[in-house]
């Protein structure tokens, strides 16, 4: 009976916590879908008299524009939150051979920064490639999850912007390192529990993108870990991974 209440909990809480993801982008896009139903009778009378007003068809392209970009990142969301959610195994997830360029491209290209921003392009990093073992797809939701932590932090602090955000790669002996790094500090009471599952210091968060990270990295048989600096304001994630 316990472990069903401590279940029941867990599933309440998280909807909770999901709850604010799910219902952002649906009322943006009933916003728009307003605003498009109130030009559309205007636009309809032009279109018929053989007349069509360029700011009116503008706006509404530019609502059209918006509509998809909110839509589409909602789906994104959706499918994101989901796998941070997935057990992670070598049936599902078959470990191979990947390119780290390769999914950083994949996931730069996916990840719906106007939609979910207002960044109307992200700029694909230009890394020394390496090759590691994993899966491109897990790997992708990795790359997702520290973009969206990162663009997250900038928008709270009031900067976003692509250029402050800085991705790159290191090599030693053994292993390769992806870094991400970007503006803004984290406090050092908060460093121990960063990868804890449902620890967050966001009230619209679940608490469950970093723990995820860790979760994949170990799956890689990899690491994840976080540097600081509060003087300069930026915190940097370092994803170690064995030489293949």
């Amino acid at each position: 009976m316990k472990n069903e209440e401590l279940k029941t909990q867990e599933l309440w809480y998280l909807w909770r916590k999901f709850y604010h993801d799910l219902m952002a982008h649906p009322v943006s896009i009933n916003l728009l879908l307003a605003g498009l139903e109130n030009r559309l009778p205007e636009f309809i009378a032009a279109c018929k008299e053989g007349r069509v007003d360029n700011e009116q068809a503008a706006k509404l392209e530019k609502s059209v524009s918006l509509l998809r970009s909110a839509i589409q990142a909602h789906i994104w969301l959706l499918g994101v939150k989901r796998m941070q959610l997935a057990p992670l195994d070598a049936t599902a997830f078959p470990l191979e051979k990947c390119s780290m360029a390769t999914c950083l491209k994949a996931a730069f290209s996916e990840f719906p920064a106007d939609g979910l921003y207002g960044i109307k392009k992200l700029s694909v990093p230009r890394i020394k490639n390496f090759y590691f073992l994993g899966n491109a797809f897990v790997m992708q939701n990795i790359i997702f999850n520290l973009l969206d932590n990162a663009f997250y932090g900038m928008r709270h602090k009031g900067k976003i912007n692509n250029e402050q955000l800085q991705i790159f790669t290191t090599s030693d002996s053994l292993y390769n390192y992806l870094h991400v790094k970007n503006q803004g500090a984290i406090a050092p009471e908060i460093l121990p529990k960063l990868f804890t599952k449902f620890f967050t210091t966001k009230t619209s968060k679940a608490g469950l993108g970093l723990y995820f990270c860790r979760k994949a990295m170990q799956f890689f048989g990899g690491e994840i870990s976080c540097n600081f600096d509060q003087k300069n304001k930026y915190c940097e994630f370092i994803l170690k991974f064995a030489k293949v």
